[in-house]
């Protein structure tokens, strides 16, 4: 069956000098969902997609929306999470998968894989099962090995991947080495200055959003800190960037 898709753009709105300025979320629909602007070449959609990754992966991405009908939404920044699935509710009678639109092309391809699994097994099983159980772990398993074999990933992204299949976490941000790797191919990289928390030394000190913390130690899958002078204890993640300042640790 041929499909015909709908491109969208949604955002949401901000009144600037009496006009609209939008935050742009892209929003690739089927046409019963939501037939608002028909595009009736397929191929419109690679355009669109190349934008955020590659061009192989984009291939890959068109390719599911022939085998799957759900709503692929491009999110603007969201701090609180890389992606999300939801399924039908209420009068929302289609599937939708989120992935935000400022990740680089192999973390946007590797959250995506993580919510496309969401969706074949809500699919299979509904809500019978745990969110991130072992069902979901075995089909978000399955889609990273059926992309690693069609070589979607550069060497170094492949390597943490088959560590990260020996223990799937119910988000790649848990997953330090996985989360190093592909921080490589992010467009701002690393500043002069500037260290993930995992890198510290006991007694480093750093600024982070306007405070100073002195980095303690690394337990099970946090990093203890200090706030200074309070000396209140602070957890972080790891791989979060902090500004280091140098200040002798015998002074702190």
């Amino acid at each position: 069956m041929l499909l015909v898709y709908n491109l969208v753009a949604l955002g949401k709105i901000q009144q600037k000098e009496g006009t609209k300025k939008f935050e742009i979320a892209t929003v690739l629909n089927f046409p019963k969902i939501c037939p608002i602007i028909m595009t009736k070449h397929i191929d419109l959609l690679k355009p669109t997609l190349v934008k955020y990754t590659t061009e192989s992966i984009s291939d890959y991405i068109v390719e599911t929306f022939n085998q799957s009908e759900y709503q692929l939404v491009i999110s603007p920044h969201r701090s609180s999470k890389l992606g999300d699935y939801s399924p039908p509710f209420r009068s929302r009678n289609y599937h939708r998968i989120s992935v935000n639109g400022n990740l680089n092309a192999y973390s946007f391809f590797i959250t995506f894989l993580h919510e496309l699994a969401h969706f074949q097994c809500w699919k299979k099983h509904q809500n019978k099962v745990k969110i991130h159980g072992q069902e979901w772990k075995d089909i978000y398993a399955s889609l990273l090995k059926n992309a690693m074999l069609q070589n979607l990933f550069p060497a170094d992204v492949t390597e943490a991947l088959e560590h990260h299949l020996t223990r799937i976490k119910s988000s790649t941000t848990y997953d330090y080495q996985l989360v190093k790797s592909l921080r490589k191919y992010d467009e701002d990289g690393i500043d002069d200055g500037q260290k993930e928390v995992g890198d510290l030394n006991h007694g480093d000190v750093f600024e982070f959003k306007g405070r100073t913390f002195k980095f303690d130690k690394i337990m099970r899958k946090r990093a203890l800190c200090l706030l200074i002078p309070s000396s209140r204890k602070y957890s972080f993640s790891p791989f979060v960037l902090v500004n280091i300042l140098n200040v002798e640790k015998n002074k702190i």
